[in-house]
């Protein structure tokens, strides 16, 4: 998950005050710099063996680069890869080529510009705000909230983005959040603070320079198909700790859960929990049999499922959605109900 987190100038708070906000998003260690123009800390959690620690400095230059993401090209020097190619001025290259998904600040020091910017989907988050002449940003918004209320403007809804959440399904599209002052950098967007005028000279969105073809293509067979989606799912499952899964019951979730129980083999069963009556994924465990917590949650299951299927007008249809959740078959199911 990871934080970067900085600002521009001086402030009344230290960037390791600033950077704690977000300490729960990089437990495996903190690092930070900081100089009478630019601070950036960045909190760290190691998903790849040897991660190297952030904010990066080039010795040469004295640029200063942190990140959050992923390169799934890349097995190692992620970081650097991208520190250089931001360096060098290779937008179309990180936005046309690169395979993963980021948010960094880049802060060049001849220029004395500040650079954020954000993957294609937006997958990885980024707020920031001018105050004071001066840019504050962070991969959340509590640090912004700080600083707001440190400087007595207090944490106000803007009326009109909050009309906007509810009118659209709880959900705000481009750069706007629920908060004045506070924004968040678009999918695919790059902007530039000037921090001699101390203002942003420019913005672009990349979204168009994408490396992806979303053309539909009827003619995939199953295999190609099949082969493609394991491809993606071995990209992006390279991680040192054990792989989790969070799943939502649909066919996505259930699709990508199959093929990590085919290609990773300490997967081979899943835990649940219940709260608050749903039920919720929380590990994939190593262990090639059940254990007795496993076979104690199965039977708590199956006796919510004995319940719920009491209450539902269309019985098989409910049964075979709990199938996805409890990692049986719709015959296991529907034997221990009941149900024909």
């Amino acid at each position: 998950m990871c934080s970067v987190d900085g600002f521009t100038g001086s402030a009344p708070f230290t960037i390791e005050e600033y950077t704690s906000f977000n300490k729960e998003r990089g437990p495996d260690g903190s690092n930070h710099y900081s100089d009478d123009q630019i601070s950036i800390g960045h909190n760290l959690l190691a998903i790849k063996p040897n991660t190297s620690p952030q904010p990066v400095i080039d010795e040469r230059t004295g640029n200063v680069f942190a990140y959050n993401g992923e390169l799934y090209d890349l097995k190692e020097n992620d970081t650097e890869t991208l520190f250089n190619l931001i360096q060098d001025n290779q937008w179309k290259t990180i936005y046309s080529e690169l395979n993963g998904q980021w948010a960094f600040a880049y802060y060049d020091r001849a220029r004395e510009k500040v650079i954020l910017g954000r993957d294609h989907f937006g997958v990885k988050p980024m707020f920031y705000m001018e105050l004071n002449y001066e840019l504050y940003f962070s991969s959340t918004i509590k640090p912004l909230m700080a600083v707001l209320n440190l400087f007595q403007y207090g944490v106000e809804l803007d009326e009109v983005t909050t009309e906007r959440y509810h009118l659209r399904s709880r959900f705000l599209t481009g750069v706007h959040t629920p908060f004045k002052y506070i924004k968040k950098l678009a999918p695919g967007e790059v902007k530039v603070w000037d921090n001699r005028k101390k203002q942003f000279q420019q913005s672009k969105t990349h979204w168009n320079e994408k490396f992806w073809d979303l053309t539909p293509n009827y003619g995939w067979t199953v295999d190609e198909l099949r082969e493609l989606t394991q491809k993606a799912f071995k990209n992006t499952a390279q991680a040192d700790p054990p792989v989790t899964l969070s799943l939502s019951g649909g066919l996505d979730s259930s699709l990508i859960a199959g093929i990590c129980h085919k290609q990773l083999d300490s997967v081979t069963s899943t835990k649940f929990v219940r709260s608050n009556n749903e039920f919720d994924v929380f590990n994939v465990i190593k262990d090639s049999s059940m254990s007795k917590e496993d076979e104690m949650i199965k039977s708590r299951i199956m006796s919510d499922v004995r319940s719920l299927i009491n209450y539902l007008p269309t019985k098989q249809k409910e049964v075979l959605k709990m199938r996805y959740y409890s990692n049986m078959s719709y015959h296991e199911i529907a034997d221990s109900c009941n149900i024909s």
